[in-house]
Formats: structure tokens, sequence, C-alpha cells
């Protein structure tokens, strides 16, 4: 049996009977935006879980990159970054802000990725607008936990979901 786990993985991976360990039967990620004044930036911090990513990267095109493991497509993280780029937005003012993808890492139990992001603000907007779209072009049931911290409304909340992907918040 063991001989057989090693042939698969070589040949390409374990079955998805195998590799769905982390399987789970809701659709959810979080976001965490935080307004630091000092360096005038948002802090975003995004936790996806790596199964639905996979699958919402191979279905806008990308090979199989088995994230986050020793055999991880050496272009991951350009496939990672153009999909982010397709879900998310942030709008400070009515002017569309541009952000830069720091890095990402496992989360401590493998099965998500925490990925994240700096939007440049020079001040602090009167008013700030996300959209947060991920896996909702996959998943109908997706929800996607936003909360703010600092100025916007001191600590909010959000859910966002299909057909409800965008918030605007004012200090």
């Amino acid at each position: 049996m063991r001989w057989l786990i090693v042939c698969c993985f070589v040949l390409g991976g374990l079955p998805q009977s195998f590799a769905r360990e982390f399987d789970h039967e809701f659709h959810i990620s979080k976001m965490l935006v935080a307004y630091a004044k000092e360096e005038g930036t948002l802090q975003v911090s995004t936790h996806i879980f790596i199964d639905d990513l996979e699958l919402a990267l191979r279905e806008g095109g990308a090979p199989i990159l088995r994230l986050a493991t020793e055999y991880e497509h050496p272009e991951a993280d350009s496939y990672l970054e153009a999909y982010l780029r397709r879900q998310l937005g942030f709008t400070a003012d009515g002017k569309a802000l541009s952000f830069t993808i720091l890095g990402r890492e496992t989360s401590d139990d493998l099965a998500a990725l925490w990925v994240y992001i700096e939007v440049p603000v020079a001040k602090l907007p009167e008013q700030l607008r996300i959209r947060n779209a991920i896996l909702t072009d996959i998943y109908a049931d997706q929800k996607n936990i936003v909360k703010f911290s600092g100025p916007f409304t001191r600590s909010t909340t959000l859910l966002m979901q299909r057909g409800q992907t965008e918030a605007t918040l004012q200090p």
C-alpha cells in the first residue's frame, strides 16, 4: 500500500479521496483589514482554504499548482496574484487604489493560506469601499467575512457573498 501512495505522489498526487483530508462542507474565507496611520496603509490579511483556491485557479485556466507543497508550480504566485487582482478591489473617496501582495503562508492546520496585502492610502479617506469576491465565482454559497479595525466605525464585521461583494465604510 505504501508503494501505491508513493507512486500516486510521483505520478501526479494522491487520488482526490486521499488528497481531500481537509474537505469541508461550507465555503468561507476571512479577511482582516486594519488602517495603519503611521505607514499610511491598509494592512490586509486574508485566509482562504487551499482546496477551494486551487479549484478557482484551475477554473480560471491555471494548471494544477499544488499550493503550499514541495511540488508547488514555479508560477503559482503569478496565478494567485492574477486571481486576487480580479476578485479584490479597494477604493478611497471614489479613486481606485492599487495594492501589493506582500507574501503568503500556510495556516497552522495546513488547510488554508494566509495572504498578506498592503494598500497605500496617503491619508484617511472620507469613504472606503472594498470589494471581496473571493471564490464567489465558483461557489454560490461562498461567504467572505471581512473585519475592519481602526477608524472605520471602530470595529466592523461584514458578510460578503455572491451578489453582495462590496461594502462602503466611513470613519
